[in-house]
């Protein structure tokens, strides 16, 4: 039986005809190009310094694999500039983040509580569970997307990292009919640690989200993992930094057949 695709409401209408028109145009919004992307990265930052230029071979990877393998919809592909952009971004800040707060990366790792195992085996209950526990910290998905805060954010306000995880899982809500019983999202609930490592360009988040074949098949079979768990860690002890009484509870099953590199992040 041939699954119907969801009724989309009239706003999301309107933006899947712009979409469209901008597609056909080859304008900014749905452009997954790599020049335009960290262009854009570094304009929204004043920054342009993106570190160890290894992670090149993942974007490149994810970039071929959306042209070549996707067919992404013009929203698909306006969804996909926003996601690249948004690590492009979180790289930079992390590069930033080393050179002006250098003792955040001096400090040692307290090792965190990473759950693993088969999907779909209760990894998520299990997180949950443990996040539960005052002593510990899982991170709510808002701050995993973007660890680094955006910038003339007023303290007094309510940090708009938040709003803008909201609006894009409502945004993305009505073209995913019953992933609530699959798995919930929300901005504020702890989520995979894999959605930080976007900004290494070496993670099964874009998999979850774009049929990228391609780039499934690199990060199976060619990935070098060592560069990007040595950024793991740094991303761990900016989070630990922010609360150094609690101890950081995170979660992915895609750190299993990654194991052998996970001594990159421990120290040894």
């Amino acid at each position: 039986m041939k699954e119907q695709k969801p009724d989309l409401p009239l706003s999301l209408k309107v933006v899947s005809v712009l979409a469209k028109l901008m597609s056909v145009l080859d304008l900014p919004p749905t452009r997954l190009n790599e020049d335009s992307l960290c262009t854009a990265a570094m304009k929204d930052t004043g920054l342009s310094d993106f570190g160890d230029p290894y992670f090149r071979e993942g974007l490149q990877e994810l970039l071929r694999s959306c042209q070549q393998d996707a067919d992404l919809h013009p929203i698909g592909r306006m969804v996909a500039r926003d996601m690249i952009t948004n690590f492009l971004i979180q790289r930079l800040k992390l590069v930033e983040t080393r050179k002006q707060e250098p003792r955040i990366f001096s400090q040692p790792l307290v090792p965190p509580l990473i759950v693993t195992g088969m999907a779909r085996s209760g990894t998520t209950f299990i997180h949950n569970l443990l996040a539960g526990d005052p002593d510990n910290r899982a991170i709510p998905q808002w701050k995993l997307m973007r660890p680094f805060p955006e910038q003339d954010a007023n303290p007094n306000q309510p940090d708009p990292r938040i709003a803008r995880m909201e609006s894009g899982l409502k945004f993305r809500q009505p073209m995913l009919p019953g992933l609530d019983s699959k798995h919930a999202l929300r901005a504020d609930s702890p989520e995979e640690c894999i959605i930080p490592l976007g900004l290494t360009f070496n993670t099964l988040l874009f998999p979850t989200l774009f049929p990228v074949r391609g780039y499934i098949e690199w990060y199976l079979g060619n990935a070098d993992s060592s560069p990007k768990y040595q950024e793991y860690r740094w991303i761990l002890q900016v989070f630990q930094s922010e609360a150094q009484a609690q101890r950081l509870t995170m979660k992915a099953p895609a750190h299993m057949p990654r194991q052998r590199d996970w001594v990159v992040w421990r120290g040894d």
